[in-house]
C-alpha cells in the first residue's frame, strides 16, 4: 500500500471515529445560519465564521492523522523487536487495552513455556527409558548367545522386564489424556491384585519372597485397568528392592490398603522426593534398572483415581506403602 492511500486510509477512519463531533459542528453551523437569516443579520459573518473555524477543524484533523500515522509506525517497529509500547497514561482506553494485551503477552509465554518444559521432560524420560529398556533385552542377546538351551525362567523373567519399560512408557504417554480413558466399575480388589502377582511370579520365585494376601471381600470403584497400572508400579518395587527370601504383605486395613516390604527401604533424605519424576535417589543410583518414573506415575494415577498414595520407609528395615481409598470408593462384602 502506498503512502497516499494509507493517509487516505487514515482520513476514512479518523472522520468515522470522529462522526458525531463532526455532525455537531454541522449542525452547530446550520442552526446559526438559521438563526443569522431570521434575525436578517449579514451573511458575510456567517461566511467568515464558517472559514475561520473551519481551518483549525481541517488542522486538528490533520495533526491527529499525523499522530496515529506515528504511532501505528513506532508499534511495528516494537512489536518487530518482540515489544509492547508503554501504556499511555493519558488515554484511559488505550492504557486498559495495552494492560489486557501485556497479560495475554505474559500468559503466551507463560504456556509457551510451561510447554517447551513438559517437552523437554518428555523427551529427557523416553532418553532415558530407552537406554533402560536395552538393559533386558541385552540380557537375553547374552543368554541366548552363550547357551544353546536357555531356562524358560530366565527368558520370561526379562519379558516381562521389557513389557513393564513398555507399559510403563505407554501408560506416562496417556496420562496427559487421562480424563478421556476413564471407566468406573466395581471391582474385586483382591482380583487385580492376584492378576500383578501372576504377572510377577517368577521375579517372587526366583527370589524366593514370600508373600502374605489378606484382602478378600473389599471390592473397590474404580478403573480397572488405571488401577491395575498403578498397583504395578508399587507391587514391582516391593519385589525389586526386597531382600532375597524376604517377605511382602498386602493387606486391608479400614479404608486403606497396605503393601510392606522388608527390603533395602528408602534413605529419609530421599522420602521428599520420591514422587519427582526422573528421581531415582540412593537406590536408583544402585540400580541400572531404575527409571524415577514409577512412583511418580502411581501418584498422578491415584491423585487422578481420587486416591491417596502415602510412603513411610526406614533405610534397611524396609518400605510401607498405604493406598487411601474413598469411603464412597470401597465396600467389605462381609460387613453388607
Amino acid at each position: 500500500m502506498t503512502k497516499n492511500k494509507i493517509m487516505v486510509s487514515y482520513w476514512k477512519q479518523l472522520i468515522v471515529n470522529n462522526v458525531a463531533i463532526i455532525f455537531i459542528y454541522v449542525c452547530f453551523m446550520l442552526l446559526l445560519l438559521l438563526l443569522m437569516i431570521l434575525y436578517k443579520v449579514r451573511l458575510i459573518i456567517w461566511w467568515d465564521l464558517l472559514r475561520f473555524s473551519l481551518l483549525p477543524v481541517v488542522f486538528y484533523f490533520s495533526f491527529r492523522v499525523y499522530q496515529e500515522h506515528k504511532k501505528v509506525k513506532n508499534l511495528q517497529q516494537l512489536l518487530a523487536r518482540g515489544k509492547l509500547p508503554p501504556v499511555s497514561r493519558h488515554s484511559l482506553v488505550e492504557m486498559n487495552y495495552i494492560i489486557e494485551i501485556q497479560k495475554l503477552k505474559t500468559e503466551y509465554y507463560q504456556s509457551i513455556k510451561k510447554y517447551k518444559d513438559q517437552l523437554q521432560e518428555h523427551q529427557d524420560y523416553l532418553t532415558h527409558w530407552s537406554h533402560e529398556i536395552k538393559v533386558p533385552i541385552t540380557d537375553l542377546l547374552v543368554l541366548s548367545e552363550n547357551k544353546e538351551q536357555v531356562s524358560s525362567i530366565q527368558v520370561h523373567e526379562q519379558a516381562v522386564l521389557i513389557k513393564q519399560h513398555l507399559d510403563l512408557m505407554l501408560n506416562y504417554d496417556r496420562l496427559a489424556d487421562f480424563n478421556h480413558d476413564l471407566r468406573f466399575n466395581w471391582v474385586s480388589l483382591e482380583y487385580i491384585v492376584k492378576n500383578i502377582i501372576a504377572k510377577y511370579s517368577t521375579f517372587f520365585i526366583n527370589k524366593q519372597v514370600h508373600l502374605e494376601l489378606n484382602i478378600s471381600n473389599i471390592k473397590i470403584l474404580t478403573d480397572q485397568k488405571w488401577m491395575q497400572a498403578l498397583l504395578e508400579q508399587i507391587i514391582f518395587n516391593a519385589i525389586k528392592y526386597s531382600n532375597k527370601e524376604g517377605s511382602i504383605k498386602i493387606n486391608w486395613s479400614k479404608d486403606t490398603l497396605r503393601i510392606i516390604d522388608n527390603g533395602i527401604g528408602i534413605a529419609s533424605s530421599d522420602l521428599p522426593r520420591i514422587f519427582e519424576p526422573g528421581f531415582t535417589g540412593i537406590n536408583g543410583r544402585k540400580n541400572d534398572t531404575a527409571t524415577g518414573m514409577g512412583l511418580y506415575l502411581a501418584d498422578q494415577i491415584s491423585r487422578k483415581l481420587n486416591n491417596k498414595l502415602k510412603i513411610s520407609s526406614i533405610l534397611n528395615q524396609g518400605t510401607t506403602v498405604n493406598l487411601v481409598f474413598p469411603k464412597e470408593h470401597y465396600s467389605d462384602i462381609t460387613k453388607l
